[in-house]
Formats: structure tokens, C-alpha cells, sequence
């Protein structure tokens, strides 16, 4: 799995996190910070939200007006939702679109 990072500089010999580099010893603390991407959180979430609440993707897809294969590529990260489609499927689910983004 190839997980999207991003670097953040932490200065500990003068404890302050995110700011200019102080000195060169500023230069040796950069610390990766995985990110998971914004697909996968939607992923993760669409299908724990379904599976909790016993339903098929056929009966999501059906009250939220997609198709099935739909669905099921954007509970495997292969799709990105646009925000009426996330809109729908909150509404399917009855959760705030908010908690299809969550992390």
C-alpha cells in the first residue's frame, strides 16, 4: 500500500514545531506524518456506516440513486465522490455527509 505522507519539521532544540528553522540542527528532525487520502477516508467510511447498519450496496445504490458498481468502486478507492454524491449517500444512510468525511 503506497500511503501519501507529509513532512512536517519539528525544531526540539528550540520546541517550535512548524516554524522557520532556527539553526542547522533544525535540519535533522523532519518526521513523516502518514496522511490517508480523502477517497480512502470516504471508502472506509461509506462501507463501515453500510455494514453497521446491515444493508446491502444494492439497497444504498437504490435509495441513493446510483448503481451498484458505483458503490462498490467507491468502497474500494477507485472513485472519488463529488459533493451530491455525497450528499445522497448520507441521505441513504441517514448520517451527516460530514460523517461519510471524517477520519
Amino acid at each position: 500500500m503506497n500511503a501519501v505522507a507529509t513532512y512536517r519539521r519539528a525544531c526540539f532544540a528550540c520546541a517550535a514545531a512548524m516554524a522557520p528553522r532556527h539553526s542547522w540542527s533544525c535540519y535533522a528532525f523532519v518526521l513523516p506524518t502518514p496522511v490517508m487520502s480523502l477517497t480512502k477516508v470516504v471508502a472506509k467510511n461509506l462501507r463501515s456506516l453500510r455494514t453497521r447498519r446491515k444493508l446491502s450496496q444494492e439497497s444504498v445504490a437504490a435509495k441513493a440513486r446510483l448503481s451498484v458498481s458505483y458503490i462498490s468502486m467507491l468502497e474500494r478507492a477507485q472513485r472519488s465522490p463529488a459533493l451530491e454524491t455525497l450528499e445522497a449517500l448520507a441521505k441513504a444512510l441517514k448520517v451527516s455527509p460530514l460523517d461519510l468525511l471524517r477520519g
